[in-house]
């Protein structure tokens, strides 16, 4: 008996990709219920089951769950916050934002974590992830009308981009660049440690240039023209 291979790709998406297919499934359902309109739910759900995919390749479930709750959090959160008194949290748009932002927020932080990810479809020339997540965001915000939906969807974009950058390397990279960098300026002025050649010649001249100036002053002016701290410079280099 053949096989269908929509249904055997239906049964390995749910098999290797179930966080992903669940968290699908309950977007697919709640757009419904929120009484979306027929192209929001398909691009939203598209752009889900695309951003998805890319978080669960290049990382894993958790970070799949985590970027999702973050943005659906602070999409939800801007929104609220613009309104003021005037949100009703009853109000389908407020969770329908939310949900939207959610995707925006998967979809950024995977780019941030590898913008030149490339897509090849087809005939057509690769095109890297950094230029489809900025084609898709310009779209979007030129769509959008309601300021809160504006700056919710916004929003959770930059949120998106700091959790992506913070799972890279060269974040990473950047702190222990710090360390390091730390480490060498301790190294470098530590005083118990041996100077070099070079070190001590110059401190060494620096002393002598700074006595000759106060032998100056004395033999100008006289020994009780110089103040206490040449004075006790002088007598310790003299010792």
């Amino acid at each position: 008996m053949e096989t269908n291979p929509f249904v055997e790709k239906i049964k390995w998406y749910w098999y290797y990709r179930r966080t992903l297919s669940i968290i699908l499934l309950v977007n697919l359902f709640a757009f419904a219920l929120l009484r979306d309109n027929f192209f929001s739910i398909f691009y939203y759900c598209f752009l889900l089951f695309f951003a998805g995919n890319l978080l669960v390749q290049q990382m894993n479930n958790a970070k799949l769950i985590t970027s999702y709750i973050i943005g659906f959090l602070s999409g939800g959160a801007i929104y609220t916050l613009w309104l003021g008194e005037g949100v009703d949290i009853y109000d389908n748009v407020l969770f329908l934002s939310a949900m939207q932002s959610a995707v925006w927020t998967m979809l950024v932080s995977v780019t941030f974590f590898n913008p030149n990810y490339a897509f090849k479809i087809a005939i057509l020339p690769s095109v890297k992830l950094k230029y489809i997540t900025i084609l898709f965001i310009i779209l979007n915000l030129l769509s959008i009308v309601k300021p809160e939906i504006y700056l919710s969807h916004l929003g959770a974009c930059v949120i998106g981009a700091l959790y992506g950058f913070s799972l890279t390397k060269r974040f990473a990279g950047f702190f222990k660049f710090s360390k390091k960098r730390k480490a060498r300026m301790k190294a470098e002025y530590n005083p118990d440690r041996p100077l070099t050649d070079d070190e001590y010649k110059a401190i060494k001249a620096e002393k002598q240039k700074k006595v000759d100036g106060i032998l100056d002053k004395i033999s100008k002016n006289g020994y009780e023209s110089l103040s206490k701290e040449e004075k006790d410079f002088l007598f310790k280099f003299g010792k």
